[in-house]
C-alpha cells in the first residue's frame, strides 16, 4: 500500500539536504496528509584541512551518502544560504495571473541589485489582506545570480543528484514554524547560519518580513575565540559545555553579540513603523550557534522578549531506528532542515527548464486506467491472434472432410461474438476516460475560483456525465461579498452555462458568524 501511495503523490518522501563549510546535513521526511515521519538523519563532517580538494570530498561523500543511506532521489531539496541571497516582500492588488507576472517582474527588476536576466528569481504569494476596502496580495521574491546556482548545481550533478527544488532559509523556516503549530500572534524565527543571521516574523503564521543580517556562525565563533585566546579544540568544549556559564566565554561573546543584537533591534523597529503591524510577542531560535548553553537567557535579558528555542520535531513522528535523545537539548539546529524536508510548494530557484512538474492523483488515475486499457488491447490482440493461428491449424487439419467443418465454424463464431464483446468493453473503457478526466477539470476549475474566506461544504451532480447536468455546490464564508464574488467567478468558467446563488443563511461558528451558501451551477453540454 506505501509503495501506491507514493506513486499517487499521497505520500511524498522528501530529502532536505544543506551544505555547510564543516558539514552535510540530511534529512527525510516522509509526508502524508495529516502527518509527517523522520525517516532519516544524516551528518558527515568536513574536515578542517579539506580546502583545495573540497569539492572532490563533497561530491564523494554525497554520492556514498545516497547509495549507502538510500536516502530520497525523487525529491531532493536543496539550500541556499548565501550572502548573494535577495529577498523582497511586495504588497499588489489582485489582479489576474498574466498581468500580476508582469507587475511582479516590473517590481522585481526595480528592487533587486542585479538584473533579472543575470539571475534565478522566483516568488510566492504569501496571502491576501484588505487593505481600505481593496483586496492585495503580499508576495516574498527571491533572486540569486546565476554563478552562485551553477556552482551549487555543479557539485549535485557530479555526484548524481538531481534535486526537485532549490529553496532558501526563510521559507524553510515558514515551513517548519507552520508545522510546529507557530502559527498564532506575531512571532519572530532568529536562525543562525554559517555567514548570516537571518530575521523572519511571521503573523498569524504568515511570513511578513525577513531579513539577512551578514553576521554568522563563522564571524561570531571567530571573534569570540580571538577575544578568549583559546585554540580551537579548547574553545570548541567550553562553548558547546558550558557557553555562557564560563565567565570567559560571556565575558568574550559580550565584544561579538552587541553588532547583531543592534541589527536584530533595528528589525524590529522597522517592522513595528509599517502600518498595523505590532512589535513580535516572542522570539524563537535556530541554527547551531541557538545551541550554546546560556544564550537563550542572555539575548531574553538584551532585548526584552520571551526567546525559545525551536522544537521542529515536536509535532512529527520519529522512526523507531533514529536516536532522538542526542536532539532533544539541541534539535533546533535542525530546524531549517526540517523546514526543507516539510516542502510542498513555493520559492523554487531551479531555472525553469530544470524543474519537474509534479503529477497530481487524479492524473496518475488516468494514467493507470490508460494502461489498463492498453494492455487490455494487447492481450485482446494476443488471444486474437492464438484463436486465428489455431482456427488456420483446425482448416489445415480438417479440410479434408466438409463434414468435420462443423467446429471450426462454430470457433469462428464464437471469436466474432468474443470480437465484439471485447469492443464494446473497449468503447467504455475509452467513455470512463473521457469523463474522468472532465470531472477532474470540473473540479480543478471549481477550486481556482474559490475565495480566500470561502471554504466547501459538499459538492454533488445531477445529470448523466458528460451531457450536461448539474453541480450543486454548498459551502460558507466569513463575508457576504466572498460568496457574490465566487458566483459570479463560477458563472464565467469555460464549462459551465451559467451559475445561480439558490439561498443564503447566517450561522455561528464559534464566536464568529458565518454565512452558509447554496449555488447551483449548470454544466455544458
Amino acid at each position: 500500500m506505501s509503495f501506491f501511495a507514493e506513486y499517487l503523490g499521497l505520500v511524498k518522501t522528501t530529502a532536505g539536504l544543506e551544505i555547510r563549510n564543516d558539514v552535510i546535513k540530511v534529512i527525510e521526511i516522509k509526508k502524508a496528509k495529516t502527518s509527517a515521519t523522520v525517516t532519516k538523519i544524516e551528518y558527515i563532517d568536513i574536515p578542517v584541512g579539506v580546502k583545495e580538494d573540497r569539492d572532490v570530498f563533497l561530491i564523494d561523500s554525497l554520492k556514498s551518502l545516497w547509495k549507502e543511506k538510500k536516502l530520497s532521489r525523487n525529491r531532493v531539496i536543496s539550500l541556499i544560504d548565501s550572502p548573494a541571497v535577495e529577498t523582497v516582500i511586495l504588497r499588489l492588488p489582485v489582479m489576474p495571473e498574466k498581468e500580476l507576472q508582469s507587475a511582479i517582474e516590473i517590481k522585481a527588476e526595480a528592487s533587486f541589485s542585479l538584473p533579472l536576466e543575470d539571475c534565478n528569481w522566483d516568488y510566492m504569494v504569501l496571502g491576501e489582506v484588505v487593505e481600505r476596502n481593496i483586496r492585495k496580495i503580499d508576495i516574498l521574491i527571491v533572486s540569486v545570480p546565476h554563478e552562485r546556482i551553477k556552482e551549487h548545481l555543479s557539485i549535485l550533478k557530479k555526484a548524481g543528484i538531481k534535486p526537485f527544488a532549490l529553496s532558501i532559509v526563510p521559507l524553510s523556516l515558514l515551513d517548519s514554524s507552520r508545522y510546529s503549530r507557530l502559527n498564532k500572534g506575531v512571532i519572530a524565527v532568529m536562525n543562525f547560519s554559517e555567514r548570516l543571521t537571518n530575521i523572519s516574523i511571521l503573523d498569524d503564521g504568515i511570513l511578513q518580513f525577513t531579513r539577512d543580517i551578514p553576521l554568522g556562525d563563522e564571524q561570531l565563533n571567530s571573534v569570540t575565540q580571538k577575544t578568549m585566546g583559546m585554540d580551537t579544540a579548547q574553545y570548541v568544549r567550553i562553548r558547546d559545555e558550558e557557553g555562557l556559564n564560563s565567565s570567559l566565554f560571556k565575558d568574550a561573546i559580550e565584544v561579538s553579540m552587541p553588532c547583531l543584537l543592534s541589527e536584530v533591534s533595528k528589525s524590529f523597529d522597522y517592522y513595528r513603523t509599517r502600518p498595523e503591524k505590532n512589535n513580535p510577542e516572542k522570539v524563537i531560535l535556530s541554527g547551531e550557534t541557538s545551541t550554546i548553553p546560556g544564550l537563550k537567557e542572555h539575548l531574553a535579558s538584551r532585548i526584552n522578549k520571551e526567546i525559545a528555542l525551536a522544537d521542529p520535531f515536536c509535532n512529527l513522528k520519529i522512526e523507531p531506528h533514529i536516536d532522538i535523545t542526542k536532539f532533544k537539548v539541541s534539535s533546533s539546529h535542525l530546524n531549517v532542515n526540517v523546514g526543507m524536508g516539510l516542502y510542498e510548494k513555493g520559492i523554487n530557484l531551479l531555472s525553469p527548464k530544470l524543474r519537474r512538474k509534479e503529477v497530481t492523483p487524479n492524473q496518475k488515475i488516468i494514467q493507470i486506467i490508460g494502461l489498463v486499457v492498453t494492455l487490455t488491447l494487447i492481450m485482446w490482440s494476443v488471444v486474437q491472434s492464438l484463436e486465428i493461428r489455431n482456427l488456420k491449424k483446425d482448416i489445415a487439419v480438417n479440410r479434408a472432410g466438409i463434414s468435420q467443418m462443423d467446429p471450426i465454424v462454430r470457433n469462428i463464431n464464437e471469436s466474432k461474438s468474443k470480437n465484439e464483446q471485447m469492443k464494446k468493453t473497449v468503447e467504455e473503457l475509452r467513455r470512463l476516460i473521457e469523463n474522468r478526466a472532465e470531472w477532474s477539470g470540473i473540479m480543478e476549475s471549481v477550486n481556482k475560483v474559490i475565495t480566500s474566506k470561502s471554504w466547501l461544504d459538499s459538492v454533488s451532480f445531477k445529470g448523466v456525465e458528460g451531457q450536461g447536468g448539474q453541480l450543486i455546490i454548498e459551502g460558507r464564508t466569513f463575508v457576504a461579498s466572498d460568496a457574490t464574488e465566487f458566483l459570479l467567478r463560477l458563472g464565467r468558467l469555460p464549462n459551465m452555462d451559467k451559475a445561480e446563488l439558490n439561498y443564503t443563511q447566517v450561522e455561528a461558528l464559534g464566536d464568529k458568524k458565518v454565512i452558509r451558501f447554496r449555488i447551483t451551477g449548470y454544466l455544458k453540454r
